[in-house]
Formats: C-alpha cells, structure tokens, sequence
C-alpha cells in the first residue's frame, strides 16, 4: 500500500520496529569530521577537539594562516628563516592563555612549549616545499 510518502511507506512495510528507528535517525558528523570540514572555526571549538595546549596553539596557527603564508616560516624569525606575522602570533598567544589559564609564574614555560610545537609543525610544513 503506497501512501505517497516514502518513509511512511517504508516504515509499514518494515517488519522490525528496529528498521523504522534506523530511518528517523539521521547521521551525525562528530566533532572531528566538522574540524576538517570548516575553514574557519571558533576557538571554543578547536579547544574541544584540540589534545593539549601545544596542539591547540599549532590548529589556531592553521586557522590563522595558509599554508602559503607559513612556508619556510618560523615563530621567532630566526635560523635565516622569515617569522609569522607577529600580531598573528600574540593572537594566538592570548587565546592560549584565555583557554589555558595558568598561573602568571608558569606562562613563559607554556608559551615556550606552544612555539615549539608551532616550530615543530612549521619544520614538517617546509619539508613539503624542499
């Protein structure tokens, strides 16, 4: 018996009550596949999928930059390389500080572990362009 409407359809013919509850459900993306699909992202959101301090900082940086803007870069300009733009990275810095408050003794032993995270990604970049 066809009622016009696929899924009331489907939903009498279906034999198992099972089946009808598979139908209505409707697929969720989880938090990853909507990082991956976004280019643009609110920090509340990289904090959520991001693993620590150090990988929120280096997805912050890839929300901030291109991959164009980042080749043969690094955070402090040193080692002949050019550094990221600056105002850039004391956005970064701050959204680090505001997502991950600690206190003011321990900020430069954070901060120094984010740049070397950054570094490290940035390192890994320019391998691509060698």
């Amino acid at each position: 018996m066809l009622l016009g409407n696929n899924i009331t359809d489907a939903a009498i013919s279906a034999k198992n009550p099972q089946d009808v509850e598979n139908m209505n459900a409707t697929p969720e993306a989880t938090e990853e596949e909507l990082v991956k699909d976004s280019k643009e992202l609110s920090p509340a959101v990289v904090q959520s999928v991001a693993s620590s301090h150090m990988n929120f900082a280096v997805r912050m940086l890839r929300q901030f930059c291109t991959e164009q803007e980042l080749k043969r870069r690094n955070i402090a300009g040193c080692r002949g390389k050019i550094s990221v733009e600056q105002d850039k990275v004391k956005n970064i810095r701050a959204l680090v500080f505001q997502y991950y408050p600690v206190a003011p003794s321990e900020r430069e032993k954070l901060w120094s572990e984010c740049r070397k995270a950054m570094d490290s990604y940035l390192r890994r970049l320019n391998k691509k362009y060698i």
